[in-house]
C-alpha cells in the first residue's frame, strides 16, 4: 500500500500547489508558465502511474473491510456516477450546467470518490478514495475564494445547447465504463 500511497501524495499533492495561488503564480512568472506545467504534468502522470499500480498490487495482497458496504450503497454510486459524468463532460461543453456546478470537474471528482466509497470498504480502496473526496474538497472551497464565479460561460440556445451535449456525452460515457471499460481498466465490472 506504499506505492499507492505515494501516487496520491505526489497526483493530489501537484494538484493542491495551484491552492496556493500566490506562491503558484510567482513560480510560473519566475520560471515559465510552460515549464512549470510540464512539470507538474510530469510528476501528475508519475502520481497517476504509481496509484493505478498501487492500488493493483493492494488489491492482490488484500485489505481489512473496514465497515459494511449496504446493496442500496451500489445503486446510489452507479447514480452519483452517471452524475459525475455529465459533471466532467460539461467541463469541456461549458453551459448552465457549469454555471450552476461552477466548478464541474472537481465535483465530479467528489461524486466519483464518494460513490467509490459507497461501494468499497477495503482499506486501500477507502485509502484512495477518501483522499481524492478530501482533496476535491478542500479544493473546492479554495477554488471558491479563488474564482468565486465562472466566467465566460455562453447563454441561451448554445449553453441549453451545450448541456443537452454535456448530458448526452457524460451518459455515453458512463455507459461505456459500466459496460466494459472500468473492467478493462481496472479489471473490476462495476455491475
Amino acid at each position: 500500500m506504499y506505492l499507492l500511497a505515494l501516487g496520491i501524495l505526489l497526483c493530489l499533492g501537484v494538484h493542491s500547489v495551484p491552492m496556493f495561488s500566490k506562491p503558484y503564480a510567482d513560480l510560473k512568472a519566475a520560471k515559465g508558465e510552460k515549464s512549470i506545467e510540464g512539470v507538474f504534468g510530469l510528476c501528475a502522470i508519475a502520481g497517476l502511474g504509481l496509484i493505478i499500480y498501487g492500488f493493483g498490487v493492494a488489491r492482490e495482497q488484500g485489505g481489512n473491510e473496514l465497515y459494511y458496504t449496504p446493496l442500496w450503497g451500489r445503486h446510489l454510486a452507479w447514480l452519483l456516477m452517471l452524475v459525475s459524468f455529465v459533471l466532467l463532460a460539461s467541463v469541456y461543453l461549458p453551459g448552465n450546467i457549469k454555471r450552476i456546478a461552477v466548478h464541474p470537474m472537481i465535483s465530479a471528482v467528489i461524486l466519483w470518490a464518494l460513490a467509490h466509497l459507497l461501494a468499497n470498504a477495503e482499506s486501500y480502496a477507502v485509502l484512495l478514495f477518501a483522499s481524492f473526496l478530501v482533496w476535491g474538497g478542500v479544493d473546492r472551497v479554495s477554488a471558491q475564494i479563488r474564482q468565486p464565479q465562472a466566467s465566460g460561460i455562453p447563454s441561451g440556445k448554445k449553453a441549453l445547447r451545450n448541456d443537452f451535449l454535456a448530458v448526452i456525452t457524460g451518459s455515453l460515457l458512463y455507459l461505456a465504463f459500466t459496460m466494459k471499460l472500468h473492467e478493462w481498466l481496472f479489471g473490476v465490472s462495476p455491475l
